[in-house]
């Protein structure tokens, strides 16, 4: 009995099937890479400063002074100036309103000593809002992982999810 397709119908089928498997090959290696490479889109990150903040937070002894806020914070005060004033070390933690009083507060916690002293630069958006988990909250942990214990409600740290 003949076969109702011929043999070049199965080749070209074939031939179609094959570039279609390479064609999704190549999108998934395109996509696991770029999830492996995992950069921003710029050298220049604002939420990257995450890591210089809490590095400088991390290094200093008390007395100290440390500014909790939003970008208000990091953009309005002056560290310089407020050391010169307090000779005391300053660090500025202000980032970001969207990452929230309770990230902010989290974030600083552990580091405070005898001595310390925080001012806290609210922002309206924490009192206009209901606090939630936001967009900015991922990408700065994105940016810098070690930023997940500062989650709010400490879920990396009582899960046991962090290794630092």
């Amino acid at each position: 009995m003949p076969s109702s397709i011929s043999s070049s119908e199965g080749r070209i089928a074939l031939h179609l099937l094959l570039r279609i498997a390479a064609f999704a090959l190549l999108v998934l290696c395109a996509l696991v890479l770029g999830w492996l490479a995992g950069v921003p889109g710029t050298r220049v990150d604002y939420l990257g400063a995450l890591r210089a903040k809490e590095q400088r937070l991390a290094a200093l002894g008390s007395p100290k002074l440390v500014v909790v806020g939003g970008s208000h914070a990091a953009f309005s005060i002056d560290s310089r100036e407020l050391e010169r004033a307090t000779c005391n070390p300053v660090v500025n933690m202000g980032v970001h309103a969207s990452l929230g009083s309770r990230f902010m507060a989290e974030e600083v916690i552990g580091h405070l000593g005898e001595g310390d002293l925080v001012v806290v630069v609210p922002e309206y958006t924490l009192f206009d809002r209901e606090e939630a988990i936001d967009d900015v909250l991922y990408q700065a942990v994105d940016r810098y992982p070690p930023a997940l214990r500062a989650w709010p409600g400490g879920s990396g740290r009582r899960w046991g999810l962090l290794p630092w």
